[in-house]
């Protein structure tokens, strides 16, 4: 598929699916990278007040027709992030672990790591000098639909497989490692051996939109993260904006994170604050685990699903073995999921 189709197959997946806030996220990186205009009914938010803040905000509508209307909606907390840039050569972050980070320079060499490193690069892919700072990451990523479009030298890329060791790394002798805080204990080796290390948690809103502009910084992109973050904000009280004027019941969502280690089945659920929550709760759904206590995902039991009694299932298993239709299909086919 030549890329021009691919672009234009993007564009129509979400125009059709503007209310599926998570389509649009996992594909923006795309998005804005070729500066595609979505027309999104040719409709265009501004947010009057406090730009994605607590409680109620307020918006208005500009169609083609030239007619505007003003709506209210209640969204999350999302934190306005605004950056001074001031007259020095210093860049200067904060990472997800509050630690302050200096760099004389921008890094030039940035190597991935860790699990959940998808999500990273699609963050560190958001910029046009990605392709000539991203030096490595695991070769599972090799066929990773957005790296294919977006690296010309994809095959060019140091792979490794799983977590790196000090020595793999040291070889590659990179400015700076980027992987989630999750793995603080690797990376508390990684930096012993006098490597740099930033941790990113985009699991929640405020996180996704912290960790963007400080990748925005490191790249040396500071005004596109910016801009990024306000185009995606914008999507965000669209879709509130247009869900709330439905008018129909929430339906009862859950968020099934299946997985599978050895002969070691769990199932568990995002906790509250985590994303996969808000946005069920932004794309008109009631999120059951919204309120489940947890920093990070939480294992529940078949009895606890039950009393959810959900009506919308989504399953992940960030695996292909066994993938998310392998399953559906346990699931359906299992007496004990049969009273929901």
């Amino acid at each position: 598929m030549s890329e021009r189709i691919l672009r234009k197959a993007v564009k129509s997946n979400l125009i059709v699916s503007v209310a599926l806030v998570i389509i649009i996220i996992s594909l923006i990186g795309y998005i804005v990278y070729r500066e595609t205009n979505i027309p999104r009914e040719q409709i265009f938010v501004t947010v009057t007040a406090t730009e994605l803040g607590t409680g109620t905000v307020t918006a208005i509508l500009h169609t083609t027709l030239r007619e505007t209307s003003l709506v209210t909606t209640t969204v999350p907390q999302i934190s306005t992030y605004t950056v001074t840039y001031a007259e020095t050569k210093k860049i200067v972050v904060q990472d997800a672990l509050n630690r302050t980070l200096v760099f004389d320079k921008l890094p030039e060499k940035i190597v991935v790591s860790g699990k959940g490193a998808r999500y990273l690069l699609d963050l560190l892919y958001l910029f046009k000098s990605a392709p000539e700072r991203v030096l490595a990451f695991d070769k599972m990523f090799m066929n990773d639909p957005i790296l294919q479009v977006l690296e010309p030298d994809l095959e060019k890329k140091a792979v490794f497989s799983g977590t790196p060791t000090v020595e793999t790394l040291l070889s590659m002798k990179p400015d700076l490692i980027i992987m989630k805080s999750a793995f603080k204990r690797d990376g508390d080796v990684y930096e012993s051996a006098g490597l740099r290390v930033m941790y990113v948690d985009p699991e929640t809103p405020n996180g996704f939109f912290r960790d963007l502009i400080n990748i925005g910084k490191i790249m040396g992109e500071g005004g596109r993260a910016e801009q990024i973050a306000r185009f995606m904000k914008e999507i965000l009280t669209y879709v509130g904006v247009k869900i709330n004027a439905t008018g129909i019941d929430k339906p009862k969502t859950l968020f099934l994170y299946y997985s599978v280690k050895g002969s070691t089945v769990s199932v568990k659920v995002p906790p509250a604050g985590y994303l996969q929550n808000i946005l069920i709760e932004l794309a008109g759904g009631d999120s059951v685990s919204k309120n489940t206590p947890g920093g990070q995902w939480v294992e529940v039991n078949i009895e606890q699903i039950i009393s959810w009694n959900p009506s919308i299932i989504f399953v992940v298993t960030y695996s292909s073995s066994p993938s998310p239709s392998d399953v559906i299909d346990k699931i359906i086919n299992d007496p004990l999921w049969k009273d929901i």
